[in-house]
């Protein structure tokens, strides 16, 4: 078993790159397969932004979202209906007038508590 564990990572790919016809071709379709599986998630995670968490920051009175390669986009104080505290993520979340998430923090985060004192600055504050 310990044999096969060493030699299955390293062997399966050298077999199928370089059998050439002896390796039947459906080798080279399982060791692609095998690769999309394990760097498919990864990929689309950086490609659609979850890779990274987005951070938040304050700048001359303006607060900012930056997720990983997208753009910068601004959250405006008017967009901004509330601010809740969630148990299970232990975070708080930032929503819109119409209640859809736009920005999740935490305090423990590089800057979170200058965000939120930024946030009850401006009369926005958890409800009682």
């Amino acid at each position: 078993m310990v044999l096969a564990i060493a030699v299955v990572p390293i062997g399966f790919p050298i077999a199928a790159l370089l059998g050439g016809r002896y390796i039947i071709p459906g080798l080279k379709i399982m060791l692609a397969l095998v690769f999309v599986l394990l760097a498919g998630p990864w990929a689309w995670a950086a490609v659609s932004g979850e890779l990274f968490p987005p951070r938040l920051s304050v700048e001359s009175g303006h607060i900012w979202l930056d997720k990983d390669f997208l753009p910068l986009r601004e959250i405006r104080l008017e967009e901004i209906g509330g601010l809740r505290y969630d148990r299970s993520d232990e975070c708080y979340i930032l929503y819109d007038k119409q209640g859809k998430t736009l920005a999740k923090f935490s305090t423990r985060d590089e800057g979170g508590s200058r965000f939120m004192n930024f946030l009850t600055g401006h009369g926005i504050t958890l409800p009682k």
